[in-house]
């Protein structure tokens, strides 16, 4: 795409390749556009905004800088300097920017959200940001979307305020603005499926003449929510490489859905030793070019918990590593965060449904895709050391001290827990949903409908 005499249809065009996350089209369509319009602030905006989600973060940086030399201050800016300043972990001033942000447009809606998640805060403060959102939320004619970042922020001030009823109330809001369409049937099918097709004897062929091909890549599994951050960030301090949350996996599964004109998981049965050695290969090369010179990678993408069996048959060395945390923890902390991508996160009923099938095909993947490190949330915060020695040796890294100051380290991270990791470890955390009382009602009946064993 080139510069467009019409800068509007240019910018929206623009829009639509980020939407779409056609990360490379649309950079290389900016950088079009710049060659003709060098001083567009909106372009170097876009930029920005692109290679933040490109994890080329300081480049992101630069192009947000550009675009404010040009262009002045916007909320929008600051915004997205503080996603990059987030990710970088410069928390103070990713959460300034969304001061900023707020300042200069008090009805940025979405940015209360990011900005009830950047740091901590007392009772005090709680209440007086719970205070404007609710001022906020009162206001006719307010959109979906609206409705829901800003019950999502007012639940988190509600609870930093110890205000515990008034928290669910609002999560229940948020959600059920959030809600988008779950098909159960669907996934339960597809659960059966994975069970069914993924045999020892298939996984037994699969490896036939395999060695231990990609024992350097370790995958960190598990419901969100779950400590997944917390065990990549001490795997990092260990001498890992973090790739954070990657989509690299289902990404070739949909490639060979399509060069196979199957559906997952049954098209896992055509599957040749060279298709087998082709995918692992691609797959490592990826992981491989991020960092060079490390030697082992960590890939983050909790859902993966769906796909350890294909796992096992392209990456026959490839470690796993099982985040468990207290049921009704996770799926709370889960119903209290905004994950826009996870529809099934929206209600309680999928939610529960999803927790346990996470269990079932976590325990089957021990049972014949093994070996898999089951490491509890719970039993870090109690004793962090033998736990992070635990997790080191699993992974073949060295064990220092240094690991146990995980919250130093420096290199990007980009998640929801992105404030979180860069705290030490706080025994609060533990026990959370029981604060809430009888109100989580719903959620230990929903769990424990799904067959989930609950304390």
């Amino acid at each position: 795409m080139s510069a467009s005499p019409d800068r509007a249809e240019t910018l929206k065009s623009l829009d639509q390749l980020i939407a779409a996350r056609r990360l490379t089209e649309a950079d290389n369509a900016i950088s079009a556009c710049l060659e003709t319009s060098p001083e567009d602030a909106a372009l170097w905006l876009r930029r920005g905004i692109v290679r933040a989600q490109a994890r080329r973060l300081e480049d992101a940086l630069q192009a947000l800088e550009k675009s404010a030399s040009i262009g002045g201050e916007t909320a929008v800016l600051h915004y997205n300097m503080s996603g990059v300043k987030s990710d970088l972990g410069r928390l103070d001033q990713a959460s300034d920017h969304l001061e900023q942000a707020l300042r200069l447009n008090p009805k940025f809606y979405k940015a209360y959200n990011a900005y009830a998640h950047s740091r901590r805060f007392d009772a005090e403060q709680s209440q007086d940001w719970l205070n404007r959102v609710s001022s906020l939320l009162s206001q006719p004619g307010l959109q979906k979307d609206a409705t829901a970042v800003l019950n999502f922020a007012a639940a988190r001030w509600a609870e930093s305020a110890k205000l515990y009823d008034r928290a669910w109330d609002h999560a229940i809001a948020a959600n059920t603005a959030r809600q988008k369409p779950f098909d159960r049937a669907a996934w339960e099918n597809r659960y059966q499926a994975t069970l069914q097709t993924f045999t020892p004897g298939l996984l037994a062929d699969a490896s036939q003449g395999a060695g231990g091909e990609g024992s350097e890549f370790i995958f960190v599994v598990g419901m969100p929510r779950s400590g997944t951050t917390l065990t990549e960030q001490l795997l990092v301090s260990a001498g890992a490489f973090g790739a954070g949350e990657r989509n690299d996996i289902q990404a070739i599964i949909g490639s060979l859905e399509r060069t196979l004109r199957m559906p997952w998981p049954v098209m896992a049965n055509r599957l040749d030793q060279e298709t087998l050695r082709q995918a692992g290969a691609a797959y490592a090369r990826t992981l491989k070019n991020l960092a060079p010179s490390h030697r082992v990678f960590v890939d983050k993408c909790p859902t993966n918990f769906r796909y350890l069996g294909f796992i096992r048959m392209i990456l026959p060395g490839a470690r796993f590593v099982w985040c468990r945390r207290d049921p009704m923890d996770t799926c709370l902390s889960c119903y209290l965060q905004d994950f826009n991508d996870q529809p099934y996160a929206f209600n309680l009923d999928s939610l529960a449904f999803t927790y346990a099938w996470q269990e079932k095909l976590m325990r089957r993947w021990g049972q014949v895709a093994g070996p898999v490190l089951e490491w509890r949330y719970e039993d870090a915060l109690r004793d962090l050391e033998v736990q992070s020695q635990r997790l080191a040796e699993f992974a073949g890294l060295p064990w220092a001290p240094d690991i146990l100051n995980f919250q130093d380290n420096e290199r990007a991270v980009s998640t929801a827990s992105n404030w979180q990791v860069r705290q030490p470890l706080y025994q609060s955390s533990r026990g959370r949903a029981a604060r809430f009382g009888g109100a989580l009602q719903p959620l230990s009946a929903a769990l424990a409908a799904e067959g989930v064993k609950l304390k």
